[in-house]
């Protein structure tokens, strides 16, 4: 996994969030992440990323492709 802090900000709004990118580093990151649902191969798995919104309360989770 490959990781970021950033945030979304415009005139009136700020969110820290933290991006993941899904790069499995051995054979059973790969298999937890095929059985999860993102792709079967590395070269499908790494395509998403998931932002984690790290605010302290709502703990939203998304993903993207």
């Amino acid at each position: 996994m490959q990781t970021k802090l950033l945030e979304i900000r415009d005139r009136a709004t700020f969110i820290p969030v933290l991006a993941i990118q899904c790069l499995p580093g051995n054979e059973e990151e790969r298999y937890l992440l095929s059985r999860a649902g993102y792709g079967v191969t590395c070269a499908e798995q790494e395509r998403y990323i998931l932002l984690a919104q790290i605010d302290g309360s709502k703990g939203k989770i998304t993903y993207d492709l």
